[in-house]
Parts: structure tokens; sequence; C-alpha cells
């Protein structure tokens, strides 16, 4: 969100918008005075945290830097991929606000430098295993897995055992954690 006074804000829903429900958009959506706050150029902390809100794996992240993965870059669910490396946790550009942070940089087997705004599938994903690529079915036009190897082929995508598996996190992107 950008307001003719200068000040803006991000949130994201994680999933796809076709799953999207009303009770979503106002879990994650600021009531009507925070904005307000917002468009006048006030401060106004946005989510509210709970007095449980329990904090302690805010920053855990599921890749780690130097691990492999596939970062959305088109629409196509099959050929809107490419891979890289994470290069950097807890990606700031001067010219973002001190407090928005992306999550990862990753720079792309292709040349080009990327950050991923959320850690959630729909925007980057670990790589596939060596061998496996994806494929859509032209009978069905679901999405299948071929290992090149093995000849043998999976509906559900394959995981590699590197993969770092800690918590997700969304919605407010605190930054890094320092002490």
């Amino acid at each position: 969100i950008l307001f003719p006074s200068g000040v803006s804000n991000m949130l994201g829903i994680p999933m796809e918008a076709k799953d999207i429900k009303l009770e979503h958009v106002k879990f994650v959506f600021p009531p009507d005075d925070i904005l307000i706050k917002w468009q006048a150029g006030e401060d106004a902390d946005w989510p509210p945290m709970d007095e449980e809100y329990d904090d302690t794996n805010i920053s855990a992240l599921r890749f780690l830097v130097g691990q492999r993965v596939e970062c959305r870059v088109g629409p196509d669910p099959v050929t809107g991929w490419a891979t890289g490396t994470i290069t950097q946790l807890w990606y700031h550009e001067a010219s973002w606000p001190p407090e928005s942070y992306a999550p990862y940089q990753i720079q792309l087997d292709d040349g080009r430098k990327i950050f991923a705004p959320q850690d959630v599938d729909q925007v980057i994903r670990s790589a596939l295993p060596d061998g496996w690529t994806e494929h859509r079915d032209q009978i069905t036009g679901k999405i299948y897995y071929f290992n090149s190897i093995t000849g043998s082929s999976l509906w559900e995508r394959p995981v590699s055992l590197a993969t770092h598996a800690s918590s997700a996190t969304w919605g407010k992107v605190p930054g890094p954690v320092t002490e």
C-alpha cells in the first residue's frame, strides 16, 4: 500500500488467489483507523501483537545461504519458475522503509539477482533433487515429476533429503534478530 503522503506498508496472504476468503482478508488487512493514520503519514503499529504471541521462531526461515531453490518468476505453474541459490537472508534495499525486509535474496542461474518477498511455497521452494523435472500431463493437465535417472514418475513433488525444514513465517516481516 502506498499513500500520497509517501508512507507505505506491505501485506500478503500466503495462498493462491482462488482460495482466499473474506475472513483471510480481514485477518491480514488493517482496519480503517490504521489505514487513516497511514494515509495521514502517521505511524500506526500493524498487526497488533497479542500478549501471548511467541516470537521465538519469528526469524526462522526454511532455507539457508547456499541452498538451491526455485523462485516464481512468471505466471505458468510449470514454466514460471527459475532455479538459483540463496545468497542472503533478511535482504533489505536502501529505498525500503527501515523495518521492511525480504526473507531471501537469490542469485538465479540465468544471472539475475532477485529477492523473495515471502517465505511461502507459492514464491520460493526447494529445488528439485538431481534428475527430477516437472511436467504437465497432456490428458489431465495435472503436474507430475519425472526422474531421468531412474525413469520413474510421481504426482507428488519429490523433496531433497538436504532440504532444511524449519517453520515458515508469514505476515509481518520483522527482519533479522539482533542480540
